[in-house]
């Protein structure tokens, strides 16, 4: 199990609702033992086998997290899982292949996944404390389409006009904050 914050979501009209920028391992609000000791014997309770990704929102009200919906699958940006030092095909494979039980553990590392630019996340990240800390970690952000070890011209001259797309987007964005 992981537990990410996510500090920016996409703007563009057909990704709404998709992280943009998330820290696992961080979590300003605090009680993230609680909440991920609530979700896992929430699982366990209905005998649920499978990926499952929780989205919630931080109640400042009651200082509480509220469940918004459960994808019953892995997320698109649960790449950053593999930093973390699990496979989560090699989960699926131990289990369905090699009928193989997974131990729990819950993944406190921190890693950030960005699909943004750097500028990005100092122009749209309005939480100071979260944007200092992602900006401290950029240089190492886990980022799936930036395969390092794809340098042709190709996937660079692709990777510049994706970053171009996003100041776009943001500028342009579907929502305002």
């Amino acid at each position: 199990m992981s537990f990410a914050q996510i500090g920016l979501q996409e703007h563009s009209k057909s990704m709404v609702g998709n992280a943009a920028v998330l820290i696992n391992g961080y979590n300003q609000f605090g009680g993230t033992k609680e909440i991920t000791d609530k979700l896992k014997s929430f699982l366990e309770d209905i005998n649920y086998r499978g990926f499952a990704e929780f989205d919630l929102k931080y109640d400042s009200r009651d200082k509480k997290f509220k469940v918004l919906e459960i994808n019953a699958r892995q997320g698109r940006s649960s790449y950053y899982i593999s930093a973390l030092g699990k496979n989560l095909i090699s989960v699926l494979v131990n289990d369905l292949i090699d009928n193989k039980d997974s131990e729990y553990k819950l993944l406190t590392d921190t890693v950030m996944l960005s699909f943004v630019p750097k500028g990005i996340i100092k122009k749209y990240v309005k939480n100071e404390e979260y944007k200092n800390t992602a900006l401290s970690l950029y240089e190492e952000r886990i980022n799936p389409i930036d395969y390092k070890c794809d340098k042709s011209i190709k996937m660079r001259l692709y990777l510049i006009k994706r970053a171009y797309g996003y100041f776009k987007a943001y500028k342009n964005g579907y929502w305002k904050e």
